[in-house]
């Protein structure tokens, strides 16, 4: 069955590929953002997973709670201290930091909002069962990676595989230096960067780690989500016509006579520039042989009576060809075809 992929980066088909063995697996996205657009989860939770979203926007988690009945969904922002902090949106882009991020002040916000902020530890120990494992965790947050990283207990918490925004926001710079150490400390392998995000595979799991050896292929065989809702819109549209069409002719049989009737006249026209066409290459093929015949014998200084005689006669034969595509239906009826090609060249 072919994958349908969400992920801004197709992040969640090498993802399927190390994890797809696992039925009604669990997952924890920090910036979750989108329940369907550019999402990491949305395709897992499609196939029956569930997890733990965090979204710190107002104005997006309503739309992701609403989607996401089966997951625990909390509005709220991540860093290394629990209380209250400002979650700024920048310049209607969709991109949003806390004030105590390094991307904070990096542009004109133009909404503020006042938000309950935690940090993964309380997460988790608040909403995860000791004994569930989770199976991937992806950290989106806009700047405040180092501070979620370095001061999580992963000796307590050590998800199958870690999946961080590793480059600056709407950027290809590197930015995981300040925390890929304690990943690393922590017993992860790094195993895989898309250009954006670095994936790393717990020591528990070590068996993980070949699913990563190459990107993202022909034979994960996946679809994107825009390609399957342009399909969709497309096939709907198709029904929509081809119902509209037999409505039309079932209401109507003069319509229905009349297309028929259309048909038939057109596939006639066709037959008829077919055959005039052909009348033309032939009269056309006879005047170039009439005219070659008439130049030859007007430079032969050995012309006669005779041959001045078989001029006219080809002259004649000529003008009888003219007469007769002139008089033929085929010609008549294409005259308007004619003068609109005269018109359309600038032609009187």
């Amino acid at each position: 069955m072919t994958f349908t992929s969400y992920a801004q980066n197709f992040e969640d088909v090498i993802l399927w590929r190390a994890l797809r063995h696992i039925s009604n697996g669990f997952y924890i996205d920090l910036g979750a953002w989108s329940p369907t657009v550019d999402s990491v989860t949305a395709a897992f939770y499609a196939k029956g997973w569930s997890g733990i979203n965090v979204e710190p926007n107002p104005n997006i988690f309503v739309e992701l709670a609403t989607a996401r009945p089966r997951d625990t969904n909390l509005n709220t922002a991540v860093s290394n201290f629990e209380g209250q902090t400002e979650l700024q949106i920048i310049n209607n882009t969709g991109l949003a930091c806390i004030k105590e991020s390094t991307q904070a002040g990096q542009g004109e916000h133009t909404q503020a909002f006042k938000i309950p902020c935690t940090t993964l530890n309380a997460l988790v120990a608040a909403h995860l069962q000791p004994e569930q494992d989770v199976h991937f965790l992806k950290i989106d947050i806009e700047g405040m990676e180092s501070a979620v990283i370095n001061h999580t207990d992963w000796k307590r918490f050590q998800p199958w595989i870690v999946v961080v925004e590793a480059t600056k926001p709407m950027s290809m710079d590197p930015e995981f230096e300040s925390w890929e150490g304690t990943l690393l400390a922590s017993g992860y392998s790094f195993v895989y960067s898309d250009g954006i995000n670095r994936f790393y595979v717990s020591a528990c799991q070590a068996n993980l780690r070949e699913y990563f050896d190459y990107p993202p292929n022909y034979f994960d065989n996946f679809t994107t989500y825009q390609a399957e809702q342009t399909q969709i819109a497309y096939t709907e549209l198709q029904e929509w016509a081809s119902t509209l069409e037999k409505n039309a002719l079932e209401q109507d049989p003069e319509t229905q006579c009349y297309v028929k009737s259309l048909e038939g006249f057109n596939e006639r026209l066709q037959q008829l520039s077919h055959a005039q066409r052909t009348s033309n290459d032939r009269l056309t093929s006879q005047l170039a042989w009439t005219l070659y015949q008439k130049k030859r014998l007007e430079r032969s200084s050995m012309a006669t009576a005779v041959e001045e005689r078989i001029i006219s006669q080809s002259q004649l034969i000529i003008d009888q060809h003219l007469q007769t595509v002139y008089r033929s239906t085929s010609w008549r009826i294409t005259a308007p075809l004619r003068a609109l090609s005269r018109l359309i060249k600038g032609e009187k």
